[in-house]
């Protein structure tokens, strides 16, 4: 079953940027695993990203169903239990896409063949559909928030689109 898998960080920073409505503009349904759900929804109550996600019916959860993967991706790559399932969960449905901000993660999902995205992409991808009308707007918002982007990475996203850089 092509689609789209989600880890946490997408879910949160869409949601701080106030674009998080987006994510089913563009790619319909988005599973996420049960170890996303639990650090967005129940560990993250009363953050960014706990009210949208437990309240949007396109989002849905999905268990992985080789669950020792997940651990042996931890292990080997370093990363969360969030990362790993999300990871290991595209990997067993062939995922269309896979959207993860961490380093290491993506490294790993690539590693698996897996085509990788992240909220920047997401972003990029609503400004080219016209769902976002200002990207250097979303962007400065999105740097506000505390997420760890680079300015240099959301300056070379402005220059591809002919935008002025964000400060």
């Amino acid at each position: 079953m092509p689609g789209v898998v989600s880890n946490a960080s997408p879910l949160i920073l869409l949601s701080v940027v106030g674009e998080f409505a987006r994510l089913q503009d563009l790619f319909g349904t988005v599973l996420i695993t049960p170890q996303v759900y639990d650090e967005v929804v129940v560990r993250g109550r009363g953050k960014p990203g706990s009210t949208e996600v437990s309240a949007a019916s396109f989002v849905q959860s999905r268990a992985v169903a080789a669950k020792d993967r997940i651990s042996d991706l931890q292990a080997r790559a370093h990363i969360a239990a969030g990362e790993a399932s999300t990871i290991i969960l595209a990997d067993e449905l062939k995922a269309d896409v896979v959207l993860i901000d961490e380093k290491a993660a993506r490294e790993s999902a690539r590693e698996l063949g897996l085509k990788v995205a992240g909220t920047m992409r997401v972003l990029e991808l609503a400004f080219e559909r016209k769902l976002i009308a200002d990207l250097s707007g979303t962007y400065r918002r999105l740097r506000a928030g505390s997420a760890h982007i680079s300015p240099d990475l959301l300056n070379a996203s402005l220059a591809r689109f002919r935008l002025p850089p964000i400060v």
